[in-house]
C-alpha cells in the first residue's frame, strides 16, 4: 500500500524564521517569504495552544501539512477512503537519528 510521509525535523530554520516573523512583524523577502507564509498558520496554532518551542511548532506544521495534503487532493483522499493509501507525519530528531510518529491519516 502506498504510504505518503510528511517529515519535519527539529531545529528547523524555516520554522524558526516564521516564529521570528510572527514575533517581530518583519517578513523576510524572496524564497523565505513564501515559506514563512506557508508555515505561519502552524506557528500561530502552536502559540494559541501555549506551545512556544520551535520543535512543538515543527510537529504542528507536520500535522497541518499532512491534513492539507489530504484535503487538497481528491486522488489522495479517495485512496485513503478506499484503504489504498495512508499519510503519516513524522518528526525527525537530528541528534538522536530517529523519527517519531506525530500523525496518521488512513490505515497506517
Amino acid at each position: 500500500m502506498p504510504l505518503i510521509v510528511v517529515l519535519g525535523h527539529d531545529s528547523c530554520g524555516a520554522v524558526s524564521a516564521t516564529k521570528s516573523a510572527v514575533d517581530t512583524g518583519n517578513m523576510p523577502v524572496g524564497f523565505m517569504r513564501d515559506l514563512v507564509e506557508r508555515i505561519t498558520p502552524s506557528v500561530l496554532t502552536s502559540m494559541r495552544n501555549g506551545e512556544h518551542e520551535i520543535n512543538d511548532m515543527v510537529v504542528e506544521h507536520v500535522k497541518q501539512t499532512s491534513q492539507r495534503l489530504v484535503d487538497s487532493s481528491r486522488v489522495i483522499s479517495a485512496a485513503i477512503e478506499d484503504g489504498r493509501a495512508a499519510v503519516i507525519g513524522l518528526s525527525y530528531s537530528l541528534a538522536e537519528g530517529r523519527a517519531n510518529v506525530v500523525s496518521g491519516i488512513g490505515d497506517v
